[in-house]
């Protein structure tokens, strides 16, 4: 039982595996909330599909506009909501946590001076300065995190330079 078949499923494929499935274990009526579906007839497969169809849609164009909406954001500066927040900076994105920017900033210095990221991961953890997550620093998160346009103003978006940042 399900609120609706296209809670069950959202692209074709999962319907037909469901439904390849429940003909294997021999069941055929599919109860939801919003009606019953019998998947060993070819008139309850036919709508079945078609509602397979119809969410599959919804879904890509939910995702379009996710992605308009993220580009958005992007081209005018602002910061996306989704996610950890970024490190050195407060909830909303856009505050400085000054003990993080202090962070990025000696360890910016350090590598410029050319310390190691490995020494560098070891420092921060030895400082109690973990990553957003709570987590001990290696070595991607650390070169991430300092080759990050964000942390000298500007804002990416799917690992493009974008503008100025907010």
């Amino acid at each position: 039982m399900c609120w609706h078949i296209d809670r069950l499923h959202r692209q074709p494929i999962e319907l037909e595996e469901f439904a390849a499935t429940c003909t294997s274990a021999g069941v055929s009526d599919v109860v939801t909330l919003h009606g019953d579906l019998n998947l060993g007839s070819g008139d309850g497969l036919l709508v079945a599909r078609l509602l397979a169809a119809v969410a599959a849609n919804e879904s890509d164009a939910k995702s379009r506009r996710s992605q308009r909406k993220m580009l958005e954001l992007a081209q005018s500066g602002r910061a996306h909501s989704g996610g950890w927040r970024p490190f050195g900076f407060a909830t909303d994105r856009v505050t400085h946590d000054p003990r993080e920017a202090d962070a990025i900033r000696t360890v910016a210095a350090r590598v410029i001076a050319g310390e190691s990221l490995t020494s560098l991961c070891t420092w921060l953890d030895t400082q109690g300065i973990t990553t957003v997550a709570g987590g001990s620093w290696r070595l991607p998160t650390l070169r991430d995190l300092l080759l990050s346009g964000r942390v000298w103003g500007q804002r990416t978006h799917r690992g493009q330079l974008i503008g100025p940042g907010q």
